[in-house]
């Protein structure tokens, strides 16, 4: 109802796309996809294993980014997420940039995320991001190239894990900035990924794969700071 109501209104990208009966989500079903606005992508890449479908490599720009005040930080850590590990009130991620390949045989995505991000109180305190079912291969400083120490906790209650990254001592200053590599795999049960078998979709030629990271899913497939 919402997206015909957008469609009256006369939203331009608005697709609609119905699932056939009998697809993993047991009925029929319709799916909106809205575009993001061009001020937030910078590129979408296009790449691929098996078969021969794409698979989006993009990257995220947060570079009109403005730096927190100090009222802002006060703010921010009196809030707790509970759903969350992450602690953006000492270092936060700015921009994101993905880099995977897709393998519909095993229902995974390999590959790295680049994560740029900024030290937002002044010390050694670690970057600290969520994963949920990730396999962590390396983590490495993309302008030095050099290995950095990382940590993964045991799963919570929630299913989620703890990646703490220590970060190099040159960002230990307020303001610093630097960019983690993280090369990692995901899961063939990852929550954020749904996978289509060629038959469940419209023209029963290829599978099709979409993902869907809320509530609390997007740490399946990427590891991030998984918190508003």
């Amino acid at each position: 109802r919402e997206a015909q109501q957008l469609i009256s209104r006369g939203c331009p990208s608005l697709r609609l796309a119905r699932l056939p009966k009998g697809s993993h989500l047991q009925s029929p079903r319709t799916v909106c996809t809205l575009p993001v606005p061009a001020a937030h992508w910078k590129s979408f890449r296009l790449s691929s294993t098996f078969p021969a479908r794409p698979v989006a490599a993009v990257t995220r720009s947060s570079s009109n980014m403005p730096t927190l005040s100090e009222s802002e930080q006060a703010r921010l850590r009196q809030t707790v997420d509970k759903t969350s590990f992450a602690d953006p009130t000492t270092v936060r991620c700015k921009h994101v940039h993905l880099d995977l390949d897709v393998n519909f045989q095993d229902k995974t995505l390999s590959g790295h995320v680049d994560l740029t991000v900024e030290r937002v109180t002044a010390g050694d305190a670690p970057l600290k991001v969520d994963t949920r079912s990730l396999t962590i291969v390396e983590v490495v400083d993309k302008a030095l190239g050099s290995a950095l120490e990382w940590k993964l906790d045991e799963p919570g209650v929630l299913g989620t894990s703890r990646l703490a990254v220590t970060l190099p001592a040159a960002t230990h200053a307020l303001g610093s900035t630097s960019d983690v590599r993280i090369k990692y795999k995901t899961s063939p049960t990852a929550t954020a990924l749904q996978w289509l078998e060629a038959e469940q979709t419209a023209d029963k030629q290829m599978p099709y794969l979409f993902t869907q990271c809320q509530a609390i899913h997007a740490s399946s497939m990427v590891p991030c700071q998984d918190t508003p």
